[in-house]
């Protein structure tokens, strides 16, 4: 159990998710939240009922609200420097943590450790489950050489290196080169689920009956992905296909014939929460088609992936990616499908498409 004072740092409904699981699987208490963007508004009350502490508001932490848009390296000059200015003001956040933990490397993590770290030598950094960057090196380690020297010069050089613990789903499939650290499992408690009932069934009762759910990720030259979104409408009919936009980035797609929702709502919830067992969940490469995997233990949905369509030359964090998948599929039996051409995808829709069941309630 552990029982200091701990201080959660949130970004996305994921990470909220994730949160409540560890909270839940450790009994963490006396825990106060900073939740660091304005998507999660609509989880401020939940978020009070789940925590023994308090829900501390810091909007300059939050990098949507950057007013200024000048090149991505200076606004990360900038943002450090605000950041850092404006916490050394802030007397809302106590500096008597004992625990800190984060989803990533992100500046808004960086700034909060920098200042409670000047206070506590002790202070314990621990990583929860965000998806891909928890368990692939290559991806939470990611900056550029300024980007690092920035960070290395204004914050702490040795941040990555400090992380004492990893929370996550599933720890054996935490890459080798991080296994350096203690790495934890949380679970993903029945509570938990029951936290986020009451939301989902408000929010998104238009999944109901839909067989294939498109996770749209606003990326630019989608003609692949309009190509297959054809295919897919010779099989299965439009009214049984629902988009799920991305909460922040807008796409150049046209969805026109297709029920489209933007609802803010992870689909970690929706599949938490309703019967997705046999439905499509398709993207390029949203970890939304991935996570279901290790946070479901049974009747799973299928999962199309389309990244290795678009680039046909594999990058080395594409490899990652695809490896990571690989680890997956052998876990759980080839649950995952990547296909490597347009051919392929209408392949795998034709052999399968008899199968895909509808979302239903539990």
């Amino acid at each position: 159990m552990i029982l200091e004072k701990s201080l959660f740092l949130i970004y996305t409904p994921y990470q909220l998710i994730s949160s409540i699981n560890l909270i839940k699987t450790y009994r963490v208490k006396n825990v106060d939240v900073i939740l660091l963007n304005n998507n999660l508004k609509q989880f401020e009350e939940l978020v009070k009922k789940q925590i023994d502490g308090n829900l501390i508001s810091a909007e300059y932490l939050k990098i949507c609200n950057r007013k200024i848009n000048i090149s991505q390296r200076i606004n990360l000059l900038i943002d450090i420097i605000y950041m850092k200015r404006m916490i050394k003001k802030d007397k809302n956040i106590p500096e008597n943590y004992s625990q800190l933990f984060v989803p990533s490397g992100d500046i808004a993590c960086r700034v909060v450790y920098n200042k409670l770290r000047r206070y506590s030598n002790s202070l314990e950094l621990n990583l929860y489950d965000d998806g891909l960057g928890t368990y692939i090196k290559k991806i939470f380690f990611k900056k550029t050489f300024l980007g690092e020297l920035a960070y290395n010069i204004f914050l702490d050089p040795d941040y990555t290196e400090n992380i004492n613990n990893i929370y996550c789903y599933c720890p054996e499939l935490v890459e080798n080169d991080l296994k350096s650290h203690n790495i934890l499992r949380i679970n993903n408690e029945e509570t938990t689920k029951k936290v986020f009932e009451s939301i989902v069934h408000k929010s998104c009762k238009d999944y109901i009956g839909k067989k294939v759910i498109f996770l749209d990720q606003g990326f630019s030259n989608m003609q692949p992905i309009r190509e297959c979104l054809e295919i897919l409408k010779k099989y299965i009919n439009s009214e049984d296909i629902i988009i799920k936009k991305h909460p922040r980035i807008e796409s150049n797609i046209d969805y026109t014939n297709y029920k489209v929702l933007k609802d803010g709502i992870p689909i970690e919830m929706i599949i938490n929460t309703f019967n997705c067992t046999n439905t499509l969940l398709i993207s390029e490469y949203s970890t939304g088609c991935i996570s279901p995997f290790y946070l479901i233990k049974k009747n799973y949905p299928y999962a199309v992936m389309l990244y290795k369509i678009k680039n046909k030359n594999d990058s080395n964090m594409l490899i990652e990616f695809t490896n990571f998948i690989n680890k997956i599929n052998l876990e759980k039996n080839n649950v995952i499908t990547l296909p490597e051409s347009i051919i392929d995808f209408e392949n795998f829709i034709k052999n399968n498409y008899e199968k895909f069941d509808r979302v239903k309630e539990f």
